[in-house]
């Protein structure tokens, strides 16, 4: 786990560690919008990182036996 200050501090501009924490947010904030907030923020992420990994699958950048250990 990644102290958040930390992170802001180090790396302003997600280029390093911080990304890390990025990981399918751009899914999870979607889900929210659409959702109209009734899908809470963690929940709405766990179901973009499985949304990022199948467009990973989809783009050949993640291979099938790893995909089913994500999901």
């Amino acid at each position: 786990m990644f102290p958040t200050n930390f992170c802001i501090e180090q790396d302003e501009f997600d280029r390093g560690e911080r990304v890390k924490l990025n990981f399918a947010h751009t899914f999870g904030h979607a889900i929210e919008v659409v959702s109209k907030y009734e899908i809470p923020h963690g929940t709405a992420v766990a179901i973009g990182m499985i949304m990022a990994n199948r467009v990973s699958f989809e783009r050949g950048l993640l291979s099938f036996p790893r995909l089913n250990k994500v999901f």
